[in-house]
């Protein structure tokens, strides 16, 4: 598996260019960006171990209309996959375009930053762009990922994939088919 790397901001070089990247990215991308960039190397890694040469990996892919870039786009022959990689950590509840939070403190679901509307976002974006520039093209899959083993999410046909770390590997298998 091929991985181009378009991050527009880099976690990476010595500490302070680190501490500089961490803030601009942090006032641009939210708080937990990095975590989630972190988090995008775990499900590239493992994907690649599944997945052959045939398919590319987009990570951070920066697309106009969208205020954070498509964390991957998996391009192979077998279609297109919008994955958006969340490190959060939580116990969520997804029905159909719904998402919800439980309150620890009042044992309560509440409305929280909506995941799947976020990757509902990026595959429209990422199709319209597409359609745009007359590139014919299936239909695209999305897929909301978390990378914590911490995280629970209870789903009643939910508007995307929802997985959690320990599907990785099946995922790959099924995206083969």
């Amino acid at each position: 598996m091929k991985v181009v790397d378009l991050s527009p901001i880099r976690a990476n070089g010595n500490a302070l260019a680190q501490a500089k990247n961490f803030l601009i990215g942090s006032f641009r991308f939210g708080s937990a960006w990095f975590e989630d960039v972190e988090a995008q190397k775990i499900v590239i890694e493992q994907l690649d171990r599944v997945l052959d040469r045939r398919f590319i990996v987009l990570q951070n892919l920066p697309l106009e209309g969208l205020e954070i870039p498509v964390p991957l786009l998996l391009i192979g022959p077998t279609g297109l996959s919008v994955i958006y990689v969340h490190a959060g950590k939580g116990i969520f509840r997804a029905k159909q375009d719904a998402w919800t939070e439980l309150n620890r403190r009042s044992g309560k679901f509440e409305d929280s930053e909506n995941l799947i509307t976020r990757t509902l976002e990026m595959q429209k974006v990422v199709d319209s762009y597409l359609t745009r520039q007359h590139y014919a093209h299936p239909p695209i899959q999305a897929i909301l990922l978390f990378t914590d083993p911490g995280t629970h999410v209870d789903s009643i046909r939910p508007a995307v994939r929802v997985l959690m770390r320990d599907a990785l590997e099946r995922l790959g298998i099924s995206i083969l088919q």
